[in-house]
């Protein structure tokens, strides 16, 4: 409990440096929130820095975003007028989640199964088909592949549609583009783990007895081999549920990616901001889980922290 409440309060010191730092960053950027190709009058300009507080002092708008944080309010977004920040990710949340949980589903479904079945059969033709199509996955940009199944599916063969937002059917090539890279890693990773569980004295006794090699794979090497996967999953998971920029961008998604992609262009520096705090907190809480999962696969884990 007490490793669990140091580790919550570093995430909290961590979320305070990275948000100081993008502020400043964000605002340093050359350009401001409201230049365009027309140029607005000098009093509307003038009001409008008044009203988002952009005419004040750098430190005084730091100390207004501060307190609003702490106040769980992170400001009007600057883009979509009327708006708060809050409201806007909130939006987008359930979207992203969408697309990561599914994106993470396809990658324990088939990176688990692929990675034990190569490693059962070391040096053989699975095992070099398994690394050989990873490697592939792993190097094939998603965006490729996500132009690939689009001009496969939805306009060859009409059989998904290409884009936007709806049923089922919409969210297969998101889910799939997104999660195949990382399918393809949990299958390296976990064949690599499993061919060391393998030669453990304890598997090498249970396959002297004449355990057949599923019974061996599910009850002795699968719960182990997995420790590697779960940390890799960790940070990775949080990437998953909090989207893809460019999935999200390719399949006309409005999820945080989305949305992080259009506050930088914009110079939505309140939007920009809410969505990279939103990121480092989903990625400490995962990190903060994925330890809490390697404890529970290994004790011994607990007691060495």
């Amino acid at each position: 409990m007490k490793r669990f409440l140091r580790r919550l309060l570093a995430l909290t010191f961590v979320l305070f440096f990275v948000h100081a730092g993008t502020f400043f960053m964000v605002h340093s950027v050359r350009g401001g929130p409201f230049d365009s190709d027309r140029q607005l009058p000098p009093q509307v300009e003038k009001a409008l820095l008044a009203e988002y507080h952009l005419d004040e002092p750098l430190l005084q708008q730091y100390a207004h975003a501060v307190s609003g944080v702490f106040h769980g309010d992170l400001g009007p977004s600057l883009r979509y007028r009327g708006t708060r920040v809050a409201d806007v990710l909130a939006e987008a949340i359930p979207i992203s989640i969408t697309l990561g949980g599914g994106a993470l589903f396809v990658a324990l479904l088939l990176g688990i199964p692929a990675g034990l079945w190569a490693a059962s059969r070391k040096n053989k033709s699975p095992d070099r088909f398994v690394l050989s199509v990873a490697t592939l996955c792993m190097a094939l940009p998603n965006f490729v592949l996500a132009g690939g199944l689009v001009a496969l599916f939805s306009f060859s063969w009409s059989l998904l549609p290409p884009a936007g937002l709806g049923g089922f059917r919409h969210w297969l090539m998101p889910c799939f583009c997104l999660g195949l890279p990382f399918a393809a890693q949990v299958a390296r990773i976990l064949r690599t783990s499993a061919l060391e569980v393998l030669e453990t004295p304890a598997v090498l006794a249970a396959r002297a007895r004449g355990m057949d090699s599923e019974t061996l794979l599910r009850r002795h090497v699968l719960r182990s081999a997995l420790m590697p996967v779960v940390a890799f999953l960790g940070p990775a998971s949080a990437g998953l549920l909090t989207g893809s920029l460019v999935i999200e961008q390719v399949f006309a998604l409005p999820g945080l990616g989305a949305h992080f992609v259009q506050a930088a262009m914009n110079r939505d520096y309140t939007l920009a901001l809410g969505a990279t705090l939103l990121y480092t907190a989903v990625l400490g809480l995962f990190s903060l889980f994925t330890d809490f999962l390697l404890a529970r696969l290994d004790p011994r884990m607990e007691s060495l922290s």
